[in-house]
């Protein structure tokens, strides 16, 4: 039976939560105006080197075009197919056919890649740089490379910067010996909790802006208890410098390129600044924030699929952005009620809820159309009905973004067992293209535009699809909750419909992270249907060390368990699913 139970656990689960040469545009009115890919193997206990499927429509530039929507003129070919790769998040540009690529590997501690994908003369390759087997001492600091490596940008001194859960690091990919190139200028960033990743920008100045998520969703503490908060407290995760994490901490570079002692809190009162750019034109920095989830839990009035917005925040220094206490422009949150918003910093603009924006990226080439120079393009993660795009802005009277985004690509889940797409990281190549890196697919992706085709102007569409998506998934949703009520009144309380009752329809149903992508997208009342998906991404063991609370891993549920007793009734009845079926 322990060796059952042990295969079982290693099952893994996370519940969840085209070149051109400058062309001239012609056709520009509106700029005065504003074959198959594999699915995953079930029986391999290895990662699958490939991702869902993908309809292939024709030629994008060269490479073969994938099946999605586009503003006129623009396509999006599919630059690698993901042989080798199990959750790839951003690159940097070597040269015109190179790019350095993070793969995270998973959200356990100590796993990912980074590799160099060359696509010269026709040939596309895929070759690692770093993994756990580069470092023969576990306790080699330089080690932290490959610990859950999220972004990589390469810096004007030429080296190339490299953002894990604990560490920034840089390194010379083109170096006789890699490995001996790594460099460690920031360690022991914090890690626990919801949000581990590290993104961060540079300005001209020498400043080194480090995102540090918080480890929670509303300032439940990681696993079971309350509030931080009460009446007469606020929450010490915001506040605190010792412990704080929902911030954005400013380093100041030497001139020889290592980091100085010490960091600025720059900016707090954000819950997830993984999306955070510097605006090198306008000389701001700009985030993309993931806001908080389950609004509805302390607020049965409001709805989770609609609130809170995510957002487009301007960071200015020594600002306070409002979370935990606050969501949209300045709304008390339900659990913070006591605190007044109207201190804190407003967004810039607001997104479509749940969208999570992951990536920023200001336009400088010359292959897209005029009006999108200096243009903000935001990578849109989420499998809400808004998410899953790459969309632009508009602009005010100081350029910044604003406005309803406008959809670039779009339509990813327009074509039956194609998956949604989950845009990550978002590249400028020297040609002018855009590389897209899309890790729930495991794709390599490349925006191109094509003048003869299409203006290129952007669709604003996510306005018009909004009440019809949530009237119908409601509708889906009821005709579910009906089911499992018949089949529990008829006593049937299987371990797996039990958990589904009494923590994924309370708590677990609104996250980001979307099948595969961090996790799997669990839907309300759908025992049967939740069972097959995290039997099929092969994610038991994730899913039972998130519920118990296991070191290293996001607490699930993100708000926490309301008592001791909950805590371990859920772990147990995970525990007795994974016994059942182990069994069959």
């Amino acid at each position: 039976m322990k060796k059952q139970i042990l295969w079982a656990l290693s099952l893994g689960i996370f519940l969840a939560s085209c070149s051109h040469n400058s062309p001239s545009y012609q056709n520009t009115k509106w700029m005065d105006q504003e074959d198959y890919v594999r699915y995953v193997n079930f029986f391999s206990r290895a990662p699958s080197n490939v991702g869902s499927t993908y309809h292939l429509i024709g030629d994008c530039d060269g490479l073969p075009s994938i099946d999605v929507k586009t503003a006129p003129g623009f396509c999006v070919g599919l630059l690698y197919d993901g042989l080798g790769l199990r959750k790839p998040r951003t690159a940097a540009t070597i040269d015109s056919h190179q790019i350095v690529l993070t793969d995270m590997g998973s959200w356990e501690l100590y796993d990912g890649k980074i590799f160099i994908l060359n696509f010269d003369n026709g040939q596309t390759t895929l070759k690692e740089i770093f993994s756990n087997k580069s470092f023969s001492n576990l306790k080699d600091p330089r080690r932290e490379i490959i610990n859950r490596p999220h972004q990589i940008t390469k810096h004007t001194d030429g080296y190339y910067y490299v953002g894990s859960s604990t560490a920034i690091l840089r390194f010379n990919p083109l170096a006789t010996n890699p490995l001996e190139s790594i460099e460690v200028l920031i360690k022991d960033l914090p890690a626990e909790g919801l949000h581990p990743l590290k993104s961060f920008a540079f300005d001209e100045s020498g400043s080194l802006f480090v995102n540090v998520g918080a480890a929670t969703n509303v300032c439940h503490k990681n696993s079971v208890g309350s509030i931080f908060g009460n009446r007469n407290k606020t929450c010490d995760e915001a506040e605190n410098r010792e412990i704080g994490q929902g911030q954005i901490r400013r380093y100041k570079i030497n001139n020889n390129g290592s980091v100085a002692d010490g960091f600025e809190i720059y900016a707090k009162g954000l819950r997830n600044s993984v999306a955070l750019t510097w605006d090198s034109k306008r000389q701001v920095l700009i985030q993309g924030e993931n806001s908080r989830d389950t609004i509805e839990k302390n607020a049965p009035h409001l709805s989770g699929a609609d609130l809170p917005h995510d957002e487009i925040n301007l960071i200015e220094q020594g600002k306070h952005y409002g979370w935990p206490y606050c969501y949209d422009n300045n709304q008390s949150s339900p659990e913070w009620k006591q605190i007044k918003c109207g201190s804190y910093q407003k967004p810039q603009m607001l997104l479509p809820a749940h969208s999570a924006p992951l990536s920023l990226h200001v336009y400088n080439g010359s292959m897209f159309p005029e009006w999108y120079q200096g243009r903000m393009f935001a990578a849109l993660h989420g499998y809400e009905p808004h998410g899953h795009r790459l969309v632009t802005f508009k602009r005010d009277d100081k350029g910044l973004p604003t406005g309803v985004p406008q959809s670039v690509v779009y339509g990813w889940d327009s074509k039956g067992e194609q998956k949604y797409g989950s845009p990550v990281g978002i590249t400028e190549l020297p040609d002018g293209s855009m590389i897209i890196i899309e890790d729930m697919n495991k794709k390599i992706l490349r925006l191109a535009y094509d003048p003869s085709l299409g203006d290129g102007k952007p669709v604003q569409e996510i306005e018009n699809t909004h009440t019809d998506i949530n009237i119908e998934r409601a509708n889906a949703e009821e005709t579910r909750r009906l089911k499992l009520l018949k089949k529990l009144a008829a006593g049937n309380s299987k371990p797996f419909t039990l958990f589904q009752t009494r923590v994924i329809d309370k708590t677990c149903y609104v996250c980001h992270g979307g099948e595969n992508a961090p996790g799997i997208q669990l839907l309300r009342y759908d025992d049967e249907g939740n069972d097959a998906r995290i039997l099929k991404a092969k994610k038991a063991s994730e899913v039972y060390s998130m519920v118990s609370g296991v070191a290293g891993f996001p607490p699930m549920p993100p708000q926490g368990f309301s008592s001791e007793e909950e805590a371990r009734e859920a772990s147990n009845l995970l525990k007795l699913w994974i016994e059942q079926i182990s069994q069959n």
